[in-house]
């Protein structure tokens, strides 16, 4: 009922190809739209959102509580009505980048 298989390595296998992955990478593409720009009346107001955070009790020793950039998308809405922010990924990027600036201060 069963046969012996002997398996040989194909002619066009990884072993020829010296190095190269057989994957393309897709990180090193252009993106498709262009990456956004926030005005500074933008950041001055994230900036606010934060610190009333900080003021409501939002901030623990370790960061900032579960939802709060949903409550800053919130109040960017509500003083930007036609902003295309989101909380993930403008203003999780957004802090991100700020965090690696100015680690230092």
């Amino acid at each position: 009922m069963s046969e012996a298989r002997t398996y040989a390595p194909s002619a066009g296998g990884s072993q020829g190809t010296q190095g190269r992955s057989q994957y393309h990478r897709s990180s090193f593409r252009p993106c498709d739209r262009p990456r956004r720009s926030w005005p500074d009346r933008e950041e001055i107001m994230l900036i606010s959102a934060l610190k009333e955070l900080v003021a409501r009790g939002w901030k623990s020793d370790n960061g900032f509580r579960g939802g709060y950039a949903q409550k800053i998308e919130e109040w960017l809405k509500n003083e930007f009505p036609t902003t295309d922010l989101e909380a993930t990924p403008h203003i999780q990027s957004k802090i991100t980048n700020w965090k690696k600036t100015y680690y230092s201060l």
